[in-house]
């Protein structure tokens, strides 16, 4: 006998496999074209070593004194031109839901308090700038452009379930104060469904960007997107193949160099760890993803190459659940980790999901994530901190 949302579960499954299959049937010269991606190289960060006058900082926060919407999830963080911290995220009823908003906040690191959120857009807003029917949006990624642009990527779907699912742009060039109207980037010849974002985007020496994107139709998988000028699709290249992970956070180690940290699918067959791809021609092509001795329950990871050279990689450290999030450091290129930080944890059933960090220009680390599905956190840390951890 089946439990209360098992059929439900199977009637969504049988009915995106015969979408899949109308699909396959109508458009398999197009799927058996495949995007090549041509990127440069890398753009890579200079390395700088911290200021050893400074002392261990860690601070903690609420993005917002009160509970904004009923859900709040997905977070990205970007720093912008004059030093701020632009944050977005979703909110509404729960995911998925039709009532979902975006939203954003600015945060200056001398004031140390977060603006008051205001929204960005909505289901209607952006039906009636595609011109298409939404049913609902999510999971905003934010990256600022050599120029200072603010660029919005941003899932919507059609139908109830991201098999439908594609991505969008809007462009900001005041600072988030208002957004162009956005557009849908061309990611998929089926239908231009079933492509989502998660992480923040790379930097290539030609001026175009690798978006991290991952597809849920016709198979689950990461992959890389070569966005260009203006939100054009150049190419795209697959991360790793079959059913085995998605969300991938791509860390640049160096011109040609990267690693992508992979939110692992609950399989039997493997463990449950952080998986790793590597690529070694800026992104053309990724070697088979690997497990790696960091616990993750199947949920989203990220990682940062600090301008120390050390990498930083953020998961909930656990087998089944959400309830830590915990940091991990690497000296060697992301070989291997060790925990040194704990940043939340709780037995009584709290959850802390989707992380995003960055390093600023004035050296402080920013992470920010989702507390218990109700709010928005941010921590502000420096590699002061991390090192005292370590010792």
């Amino acid at each position: 006998m089946t439990g209360p949302g098992e059929g439900a579960r199977s009637f969504q499954r049988y009915r995106e496999l015969a979408f899949a299959a109308i699909v396959l049937v109508a458009f398999a010269p197009s799927w058996m074209a495949t995007y090549t991606a041509t990127p440069r190289a890398f753009l890579v960060r200079p390395r700088v070593q911290p200021s050893l006058a400074e002392p261990p900082i860690f601070e903690e926060r609420f993005v917002y004194n009160h509970r904004l919407t009923r859900f709040a999830h997905s977070p990205s963080l970007t720093e912008i031109a004059n030093g701020e911290l632009v944050l977005a995220w979703f909110g509404g009823d729960g995911e998925a839901s039709a009532s979902v908003e975006l939203y954003q906040s600015s945060y200056r690191p001398e004031v140390g308090v977060w603006t008051r959120p205001k929204l960005v857009t909505d289901r209607e807003r952006t039906q009636a700038e595609l011109g298409r029917y939404i049913h609902t949006i999510g999971n905003p990624v934010l990256w600022t452009s050599p120029e200072g642009d603010i660029y919005l990527f941003y899932v919507t779907s059609w139908v109830a379930g991201w098999s439908g699912s594609s991505i969008n742009l809007k462009v900001s060039r005041d600072r988030g104060n208002t957004w162009t109207p956005a557009r849908r980037l061309v990611a998929s010849p089926f239908f231009n469904s079933g492509t989502l974002v998660r992480n923040t985007p790379v930097a290539y020496t030609d001026g175009s960007i690798g978006v991290p994107a991952y597809h849920e139709l016709l198979g689950v998988f990461p992959e890389i997107l070569q966005v260009g000028d203006p939100g054009v699709v150049r190419g795209k290249n697959r991360i790793d193949d079959g059913k085995h992970a998605l969300q991938p956070s791509v860390v640049v180690l160096d011109e040609n160099r990267a690693l992508a940290l992979l939110r692992p699918r609950p399989n039997a067959d493997r463990p449950a760890r952080v998986l790793r791809a590597d690529t070694m021609d800026g992104g053309r092509s990724w070697s088979r993803s690997t497990a790696l001795d960091l616990l993750n329950p199947g949920a989203s990871v990220v990682g940062l190459r600090l301008t120390d050279g050390s990498l930083l990689a953020v998961t909930n450290l656990s087998e089944t659940s959400r309830n830590d999030m915990s940091l991990a450091r690497s000296f060697d290129s992301g070989k291997t980790w060790r925990i040194v930080a704990t940043i939340e944890h709780s037995e009584q059933g709290a959850q802390f999901a989707y992380p995003t960090i960055l390093q600023a220009r004035d050296g402080r680390i920013h992470l920010a994530y989702a507390w218990n599905y109700s709010r928005i956190k941010h921590v502000e840390l420096n590699t002061a901190w991390l090192d005292a951890q370590g010792s």
